[in-house]
């Protein structure tokens, strides 16, 4: 398959080898391929990952959804479905995520790079909610979700408004707080997550299939959980994360009502649910992407949020400056997750993500190891989210190697302070760091690869 490498200009041999590797494992989450590997007809019988759905039971299909892969996963549904059963369809996605799907809709409901609801995306979700309300005793219906689901499948609660969600997002994230209470929080402001689109299925059937951007991959958390009702009340929980980072206090009314208000328990047609893809496979094929490069490598895949940006990336080079040194027997190293990044007030904060300051982060850690200019030629590192966009860039993410290193150098640009500002963006456009892709077609948090030779 034809990608775009993301490396500006003529890279090195071992920057290219890195890009590869990369590219290996974002292609085996693929929204298209997650969708083809899983579901098949056989006669007149639908299956989905080993499950039977029997022909005779189902007249109609509804196909619903919203996130960064959404439209990949849209097209995979019709390549993989075709004509067995009259079907309807929308799902909200980025702009740049349009794909063609048949009869599924697939709209472009916010900007490319700007990873928060809006009206468009609230239009859309309406279109999804009256389309469900369609469904009839023998409709089956399905949901595609993925990662960035929360801004794209959208209906907040009565008397809240897309920019007081927003808003209380992006506060809640610029503090570092894991994206699970985040979601929580989310949930409790709108009438479509926490498995409230769910509930709104009357009758029929209802299959979810979810392409997870969670560590872990609890569904509840993936997109905020649309299709999945909650075990205890969101609203306690919800409360407590926004009073201990005191923005209980900033709310609307409504929306304080909205998180007080109960989880409704009302009963839901049968469902299926399955994860269709996560970080560790993306993770697992860019390691045998690397072993078949002739790399000896190294995995690891974080299981939760917690870890730092920073410490991401000095995890990461401190494990190139031990291969360069032969402390270590591998020369390759292949990671996933989703560090957290703590962000200075708004008037200091510059531009960047979390990818770009884990790479930033790197660079600073290889930067005072004081390496030669031979070491320097032997490594790269490149750092870069799964679905194309890191923060509100047009960047995936950033890469290291000796050019980027003589550019930062012969710019005098100081590390530390790109770093403080989270401004990691900036850097890297100076330096000829910067790893652009656009849209993949997946949403699987992060994967970062180190390589020496």
């Amino acid at each position: 398959m034809f990608h775009n490498s993301g490396l500006a200009g003529v890279r090195s041999p071992l920057s290219q080898a890195a890009a590869d590797i990369w590219h290996a494992g974002v292609a085996a989450v693929g929204g298209r391929r997650a969708i083809t590997d899983r579901v098949r007809i056989d006669g007149d019988d639908l299956w989905i990952e080993g499950q039977r759905i029997d022909g005779a039971s189902v007249e109609r299909l509804i196909v619903v959804g919203g996130g960064k892969a959404a439209g990949a996963m849209a097209a995979g549904w019709n390549a993989a479905v075709g004509d067995w059963r009259p079907a309807a369809g929308w799902v909200n996605v980025p702009d740049g995520g349009v794909a063609d799907a048949g009869p599924i809709h697939v709209h472009a409901a916010r900007p490319a790079g700007a990873n928060r609801p809006t009206d468009a995306a609230v239009e859309g979700t309406r279109r999804m909610l009256r389309l469900i309300a369609e469904a009839d005793p023998r409709t089956l219906v399905v949901f595609l979700v993925s990662g960035g689901g929360s801004a794209l499948i959208t209906g907040p609660a009565a008397g809240v408004t897309v920019e007081e969600k927003a808003t209380v997002a992006d506060r809640l994230l610029g503090r570092g707080v894991p994206i699970g209470e985040v979601n929580v929080v989310r949930s409790t402001l709108s009438d479509v997550k926490g498995g409230r689109m769910l509930r709104a299925v009357a009758h029929g059937r209802a299959v979810s299939l979810i392409l997870s951007d969670v560590l872990g991959d609890d569904p509840a958390s993936i997109a905020s959980g649309p299709t999945v009702p909650p075990i205890e009340p969101l609203g306690p929980r919800s409360e407590t994360t926004l009073r201990r980072h005191e923005l209980w206090g900033d709310l609307s009314e409504a929306a304080k009502r909205a998180v007080k208000r109960s989880d409704a328990d009302v009963p839901t047609v049968p469902h299926d649910l399955h994860i269709v893809g996560s970080n560790p496979v993306a993770v697992d094929e860019a390691g045998s992407a690397a072993e078949a490069a002739g790399f000896d490598h190294l995995m690891h895949v974080e299981r939760s949020t917690n870890q730092s940006a920073e410490d991401a990336g000095r995890i990461a080079a401190e494990f190139l400056i031990r291969s360069l040194r032969g402390e270590v027997t591998h020369n390759a190293f292949v990671g996933g997750g989703e560090p957290v990044v703590r962000l200075p007030k708004p008037q200091r904060c510059g531009v960047g993500g979390r990818a770009m300051q884990t790479t930033l982060a790197a660079y600073r850690t290889l930067r005072d190891a004081k390496l030669s200019d031979a070491e320097w030629d032997r490594l790269t590192f490149l750092a870069a989210g799964t679905d194309g966009e890191d923060g509100p860039t047009e960047a995936a993410g950033a890469f290291i190697d000796a050019d980027v290193h003589r550019h930062a150098t012969a710019s005098d640009l100081d590390v530390d302070e790109h770093l403080a500002r989270c401004d990691a963006h900036t850097f890297f456009s100076r330096s000829s760091g910067l790893f652009v892709t656009g849209p993949t077609g997946t949403n699987v948090c992060d994967l970062r690869v180190a390589l020496v030779r």
